[in-house]
């Protein structure tokens, strides 16, 4: 997955005795064009979802109580000339040092949020760029199958800005395609630390989607703490063969003790069999 440059860019002529040799940059040559080989991500038809549907009722009730105000914030993005300070979210301001703003919405459909931890994976070079690219098939997956049953969809994604992504129609999956196809991981933030920030901003008709790499016990705990509080999280551990952890089994076994839908996806593995193993 990526983009890849090809084709010849240095020509090095040398005589058959070996007394002379000369090189040709040929980029730097006026009529050289650099060719490029993209590598997309696969998208795979998964079966279904754990997605928790949501009653019109109790989330206008909910709403009612939380912002006193029938919205639920729907989104985050940079401050505009005229907003209201009130809409200031100072957390995420702080961090980026900009200043970015909630945005509300009236509507109590249920949605998906869905969250992709982008932290560098501490391991070789190739397992890493395995474990990147299922991590990216598995999102891309996901998001497909929100699209195509026209589920509004929302993707966070925290690099050196926040980026947020939205559809609600199969159209709409370009956007991510060519987002994820060249998405690089270098955040610096955990997954822990993210749900820290929008924890204010997640309205309660979201199905909370978690896409990590990285199951540590301060993020088992934030998700059980998102349990108590009546969202829906479910959980996307992709995992490497070479690097399986017991306590992380652990956690993931615990977790859907709780009822919190949990799914360890190795890189050998397809997240549409997995799924559908367990229907």
């Amino acid at each position: 997955r990526g983009k890849y440059p090809i084709g010849i860019t240095t020509l090095e002529v040398q005589d058959p005795f070996g007394l002379f040799t000369f090189t040709i940059d040929l980029s730097k040559k006026h009529y050289y064009k650099q060719l490029y080989l993209t590598v997309y991500p696969r998208i795979l038809e998964i079966p279904s979802l754990p997605l928790h549907s949501i009653e019109r009722e109790k989330v206008q009730s909910s709403q009612l109580i939380q912002t006193e105000e029938p919205s639920s914030v729907s989104g985050i993005r940079q401050y505009e000339y005229g907003d209201p300070l009130k809409k200031i979210h100072w957390k995420i301001s702080s961090k980026y040092q900009d200043i970015y703003v909630k945005e509300y919405e009236a509507s109590s459909d249920p949605k998906a949020l869905i969250f992709l931890e982008t932290t560098p994976c501490p391991i070789d070079k190739i397992a890493r760029h395995e474990l990147e690219d299922q991590m990216i098939e598995c999102t891309i997956s996901i998001v497909n199958h929100m699209l195509y049953r026209k589920i509004y969809t929302e993707l966070v994604i925290y690099n050196e800005n926040r980026q947020q992504l939205r559809g609600n129609k199969p159209h709409d999956i370009s956007y991510f395609f060519d987002y994820l196809s060249l998405l690089s991981f270098d955040s610096n933030l955990p997954l822990n630390q993210i749900l820290t920030l929008e924890e204010t901003t997640i309205g309660n008709s979201y199905n909370i989607i978690l896409i990590t790499h990285n199951m540590d016990y301060n993020l088992f705990n934030r998700i059980c703490i998102l349990k108590q509080l009546d969202f829906y999280p479910i959980v996307f551990l992709i995992v490497h063969n070479m690097y399986l952890d017991r306590d992380v089994k652990n956690m993931v076994v615990q977790l859907n003790d709780m009822d919190i839908p949990s799914y360890m996806i190795s890189t050998a593995e397809r997240l549409d069999e997995v799924l559908e193993d367990l229907t």
